[in-house]
């Protein structure tokens, strides 16, 4: 044994040893490896995952592990940005001590930067609470007694003039999803998700990866005609999305967004265009144009509630005709 070790740390075999007893069990031994350097590596992550043992942060970790990657990618980025900020207030707490009242604090804190991101922040934690009732860690969910603070919805409408001009100076590969957007009201993550067996004879064949819809978009000339030029595009033998780089690979949701982006400023900046507009907000364009042509708008966006449709997504004036 070597001299001058660290508390409950042993040499033995060549190697380095943790050694703790728990409870009136038997000693575990856990092995830190040959060198030092890996020795007191190995330490400091235990210690710190003993540090946080029960606390949020430990949760926030498990949830990280077992419940975000079942997540849409876009989903996951936002709450990992949510997480990491809980974590500063909430992270060194166990789950029982925080109460609304906390949460309620927590919020009007986080309200004088962003309202939104305070509801979605404390969605976050209430979905984290949701698990940890699963895992048997409490009973009570305290995110539940909070109200949200009450958000205004977008008003950005986009005219049909201002969706022309953006798609003439679009590449390929936007004007494709501009045309799956505004034709099935489809979001980027959808459109992205696309899969070439997805396109059936009867239509292309979509579940949503926000809330697990199915949609069967029949076939019509304009659907047919931007499923055909993506299908055209590329000349990758191999590849199995419909939307895809030179090499058959599908776009990331960051990828294609500083695409758009970048299509964004360049329009707005050269006049073809006054006020710049989202991607969403295709959505929003398809929802309008289906409800201007006494289509069910709601079905178009396979949203079970049709006052999430008319609150959120139909933004155009509606037309009046005057009784004389």
């Amino acid at each position: 044994m070597k001299p001058n070790l660290p508390k409950n740390i042993h040499y033995k075999h060549g190697a380095y040893y943790y050694v703790k007893r728990i409870g009136g069990g038997a000693p575990k031994w856990t092995r830190l490896g040959k060198s030092e350097a890996e020795m007191y590596r190995q330490m400091a992550e235990i210690k710190a995952g003993e540090a946080n043992k029960g606390t949020m942060n430990e949760y926030f970790n498990e949830y990280k592990k077992t419940v975000l990657p079942k997540k849409a990618e876009s989903t996951q980025k936002n709450n990992l940005a949510e997480l990491k900020n809980l974590a500063k207030v909430f992270g060194h707490m166990k789950p029982h001590q925080i109460t609304t009242v906390y949460i309620y604090r927590y919020m009007d804190k986080r309200a004088l930067t962003s309202k939104v991101c305070a509801n979605r922040e404390k969605a976050t934690l209430s979905n984290v609470f949701t698990y940890l009732i699963r895992w048997g860690v409490v009973t009570i969910n305290p995110c539940k007694e909070c109200e949200s603070f009450k958000e205004t919805p977008r008003t950005r409408a986009i005219e049909d003039w201002e969706y022309n001009a953006v798609y003439k100076e679009a590449s390929d590969i936007i004007q494709i999803a501009m045309e799956l957007a505004s034709i099935c009201g489809m979001r980027q993550g959808d459109i992205l998700s696309i899969k070439l067996k997805d396109i059936t004879d009867k239509g292309l064949a979509v579940e949503q990866n926000k809330n697990g819809a199915k949609q069967l978009f029949i076939w019509t000339p304009s659907l047919r005609k931007a499923i055909t030029k993506a299908r055209e595009l590329r000349d990758v033998k191999s590849f199995t999305h419909l939307i895809c780089t030179k090499k058959g690979k599908p776009y990331s949701a960051s990828g294609f967004k500083s695409m758009w982006q970048r299509l964004q400023r360049k329009c707005k900046e050269s006049g073809v265009i006054q006020e710049r507009f989202t991607f969403h907000d295709l959505r929003s364009y398809a929802a309008d144009n289906a409800d201007e042509q006494d289509c069910d708008a709601s079905k178009l966006l396979g949203h079970a509630n049709k006052e999430t449709t008319e609150r959120i997504y139909l933004r155009r004036a509606k037309k009046v005709t005057p009784n004389r």
